[in-house]
């Protein structure tokens, strides 16, 4: 698999769907790797700007507190995958604020990719075929979320 665009095959992300059997598999990957969790955020934003350099300036210089908050929002989102609904007024207003922080749309398949590289090299022999799928279906969930959220905060920036 190369990519989101390709896991997409033309759906839209309300389309895909996340099985009981995806989120458990997310959860127990995630759960091998959460004592890495620095990592997790270094080598994160490491596959980031090197996939893609001008993201870099729309982060303060000192990445701590970001890094920080990256994997909390991460953990709750991979807790909460089950229960998506009691979480998605938190996730609806990440993405308003990432549209305000300057994240377009494109930028989500780029993040999508450099989370699925970081987590597939911590990983190492567990990422799987079957892995991969579900992590990609749950990301591609989430990240739809946010991107119709920041697409309805900059319609209503517009109409202002």
């Amino acid at each position: 698999m190369t990519g989101l665009a390709l896991h997409m095959n033309g759906k839209s992300p309300r389309d895909i769907l996340v099985t009981p059997t995806q989120i458990r598999l997310v959860q127990s990957g995630f759960g091998s790797i959460l004592d890495q969790a620095r990592h997790v955020a270094d080598d994160f934003y490491a596959n980031l700007f090197r996939m893609d350099p001008s993201l870099r300036s729309l982060f303060a210089q000192d990445m701590r507190a970001q890094k920080r908050a990256f994997i909390s929002v991460l953990a709750l989102a991979i807790d909460s995958l089950d229960k998506i609904e009691n979480l998605k007024p938190a996730i609806v207003e990440l993405g308003r604020r990432h549209a305000n922080y300057g994240i377009k749309p494109a930028h989500y398949d780029t993040a999508g990719n450099a989370l699925m590289t970081t987590v597939g090299e911590l990983m190492g022999k567990y990422w799987t075929d079957e892995m991969e799928e579900a992590w990609m279906a749950g990301y591609v969930m989430l990240a739809g979320i946010m991107k119709d959220a920041a697409t309805e905060a900059e319609g209503h920036r517009l109409d202002a």
